[in-house]
């Protein structure tokens, strides 16, 4: 993604360590910078095993952190 200009939140490889929001809650962009991770989740993830050769599946819910975070960025869209 930052090719495209716009890094994945958290990316310590690519992204900028602390991002300047223009016209942002203070609080808000301390929530965004301090996120200690990357903002990155797959719901569901599938394949086929290279050993095996039969298709594995896998879920998982949203972590919390990220719901947190989520809830944030929605309340101050509002």
């Amino acid at each position: 993604m930052n090719y495209k200009g716009n890094s994945i939140l958290g990316d310590k490889s690519y992204g900028k360590s602390k991002k300047k929001f223009k016209k942002i809650d203070l609080n808000l962009e301390k929530k965004i910078n301090s996120f200690g991770r990357q903002a990155l989740h797959a719901k569901s993830l599938g394949f086929i095993h290279p050993s095996t050769k039969k298709e594995v599946f896998f879920e998982a819910k949203r972590p919390m952190d990220f719901d947190k975070l989520i809830k944030s960025l929605n309340k101050a869209s509002i």
